[in-house]
Protein backbone atom coordinates (compact mmCIF):
# COMPACT_ATOMS: atom_id res chain seq x y z
CA UNK A 1 0.00 0.00 0.00
CA UNK A 2 2.94 2.37 1.14
CA UNK A 3 4.07 1.75 -2.17
CA UNK A 4 1.38 2.31 -4.55
CA UNK A 5 1.16 5.81 -2.45
CA UNK A 6 4.50 6.84 -3.11
CA UNK A 7 4.77 5.67 -6.71
CA UNK A 8 1.17 8.09 -7.12
CA UNK A 9 2.75 10.43 -5.85
CA UNK A 10 6.03 10.32 -8.43
CA UNK A 11 3.42 10.14 -11.26
CA UNK A 12 1.40 12.80 -10.10
CA UNK A 13 4.86 15.61 -9.62
CA UNK A 14 5.25 13.98 -13.08
CA UNK A 15 1.74 14.77 -14.75
CA UNK A 16 1.20 18.03 -12.97
CA UNK A 17 4.64 19.19 -13.81
CA UNK A 18 5.70 19.71 -17.18
CA UNK A 19 9.30 18.77 -18.20
CA UNK A 20 10.25 22.16 -18.61
CA UNK A 21 9.37 23.45 -16.01
CA UNK A 22 11.01 20.99 -13.97
CA UNK A 23 14.95 21.47 -12.67
CA UNK A 24 17.54 20.00 -14.76
CA UNK A 25 18.83 16.44 -13.04
CA UNK A 26 21.81 16.02 -13.13
CA UNK A 27 22.31 12.34 -13.38
CA UNK A 28 21.17 10.86 -17.05
CA UNK A 29 18.94 8.77 -15.30
CA UNK A 30 16.28 11.60 -13.37
CA UNK A 31 16.08 11.57 -9.77
CA UNK A 32 11.92 11.06 -9.84
CA UNK A 33 12.68 8.10 -12.17
CA UNK A 34 15.35 6.17 -10.15
CA UNK A 35 13.27 6.18 -7.09
CA UNK A 36 10.02 5.00 -8.65
CA UNK A 37 12.26 2.46 -10.52
CA UNK A 38 13.78 1.91 -6.85
CA UNK A 39 9.95 1.59 -5.50
CA UNK A 40 8.93 -0.57 -8.23
CA UNK A 41 11.33 -3.36 -8.58
CA UNK A 42 12.82 -3.54 -4.66
CA UNK A 43 9.94 -1.99 -2.41
CA UNK A 44 9.12 0.03 0.42
CA UNK A 45 12.76 0.24 2.26
CA UNK A 46 14.78 0.28 -0.94
CA UNK A 47 12.73 3.13 -2.34
CA UNK A 48 13.13 5.20 0.21
CA UNK A 49 16.39 4.55 0.50
CA UNK A 50 16.91 5.75 -2.84
CA UNK A 51 14.82 8.74 -2.70
CA UNK A 52 17.71 9.81 0.49
CA UNK A 53 20.68 8.79 -1.42
CA UNK A 54 19.63 11.26 -4.05
CA UNK A 55 18.34 14.08 -2.15
CA UNK A 56 21.65 13.80 -0.42
CA UNK A 57 23.93 13.42 -3.71
CA UNK A 58 21.75 15.95 -5.69
CA UNK A 59 24.11 18.99 -5.92
CA UNK A 60 23.60 22.35 -7.57
CA UNK A 61 27.06 23.27 -7.41
CA UNK A 62 29.30 21.36 -10.23
CA UNK A 63 32.27 21.58 -12.21
CA UNK A 64 32.64 19.78 -15.20
CA UNK A 65 35.82 18.72 -16.47
CA UNK A 66 37.39 18.85 -20.08
CA UNK A 67 36.82 14.99 -20.00
CA UNK A 68 33.11 15.17 -19.63
CA UNK A 69 33.35 14.27 -15.66
CA UNK A 70 31.67 16.11 -13.47
CA UNK A 71 33.23 17.58 -9.87
CA UNK A 72 30.46 17.94 -7.09
CA UNK A 73 31.01 20.29 -4.52
CA UNK A 74 31.34 17.23 -1.73
CA UNK A 75 34.69 16.48 -4.09
CA UNK A 76 33.12 13.26 -5.67
CA UNK A 77 33.24 12.78 -9.43
CA UNK A 78 30.24 11.28 -11.69
CA UNK A 79 31.30 9.71 -14.81
CA UNK A 80 30.16 10.92 -18.22
CA UNK A 81 27.88 7.83 -18.23
CA UNK A 82 26.28 9.26 -15.28
CA UNK A 83 25.65 12.80 -15.95
CA UNK A 84 22.14 13.94 -17.61
CA UNK A 85 23.47 14.56 -21.15
CA UNK A 86 21.57 18.45 -21.10
CA UNK A 87 24.21 19.08 -18.78
CA UNK A 88 27.27 17.76 -21.00
CA UNK A 89 25.36 19.30 -24.13
CA UNK A 90 25.22 22.61 -22.32
CA UNK A 91 29.31 22.37 -21.16
CA UNK A 92 29.79 21.77 -25.13
CA UNK A 93 28.38 25.33 -26.14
Amino acid sequence: MLVWLAKKSIEYYWNTRPENQRKICIYRITCSRYVYNEFENNGLIEGIRAYFYRMKSCNHGYKLSLKKDMLLTGMKIKTQQEINPLIVKEFKN
